[in-house]
């Protein structure tokens, strides 16, 4: 069985698997995460690129878009599997654990469709959480901008400057990441509204 974002060359649709009721640290970088769990790499144009050792000491970009709104992507488990998530302040009634039907469109690219699952950031962040694959991060990175919608409308939509770049730069930290972790001393080891539309709708828990 094949666990991941995958987009059928046939139908231009994806078919999506997620951690469930996953709990996720900060996104929005070291401004929401205690500095001991989050250790800075480079910064991209609007993109942060960190390191989250709530993750396991794996790489991250992010990306904020005004004051609600952020983009992030990252790798997990040992580095070959990635993650997407889509974050606002305003989504509020999501529940953890929950999945939404949503669409995802990179430019004039055929949608990603499918099941993402809601998260709780803490500190009044909740977002979706996407399991994807190298296919979805290779479109993303070739965009120049990204549409979001839910139950036909259009609910966020971000401009992808420089999303080429802080990815090679996230790949880069992956693969760099025991150097810099000895750099800093550390060891991996241790240790339905306009403004949220996911309000009033339950979602379906699988």
């Amino acid at each position: 069985m094949h666990f991941g974002f995958l987009k059928s060359i046939a139908v231009g649709l994806g078919s999506w698997a997620f951690v469930a009721g996953q709990q996720v640290p900060s996104a929005w970088g070291q401004d929401q995460q205690e500095q001991s769990e989050v250790i800075e790499y480079r910064t991209v144009g609007p993109w942060l690129v960190r390191i989250d050792s709530t993750l396991g000491y794996r790489c991250f970009a992010v990306a904020e878009y005004g004051r609600d709104s952020a983009l992030r992507f990252g790798a997990t488990g040992d580095g070959t599997t990635f993650y997407f998530m889509v974050l606002n302040r305003l989504w509020r009634s999501l529940t953890v654990g929950s999945e939404h039907d949503i669409s995802l469109v990179f430019d004039d690219y055929a949608p990603w469709s499918g099941a993402a699952t809601a998260v709780d950031f803490g500190d009044g962040v909740k977002g979706l959480w996407i399991d994807v694959d190298s296919d979805f991060l290779t479109e993303f990175a070739k965009a120049e901008a990204l549409y979001l919608s839910y139950e036909g409308d259009i609910i966020g939509s971000f401009d992808l400057e420089d999303s080429a770049k802080a990815m090679v730069v996230m790949l880069e930290c992956e693969q760099n990441l025991d150097a810099i972790l000895a750099d800093v001393g550390l060891d991996p080891f241790a240790g339905g509204t306009r403004t949220d539309p996911f309000a009033g709708r339950v979602g379906e828990r699988r």
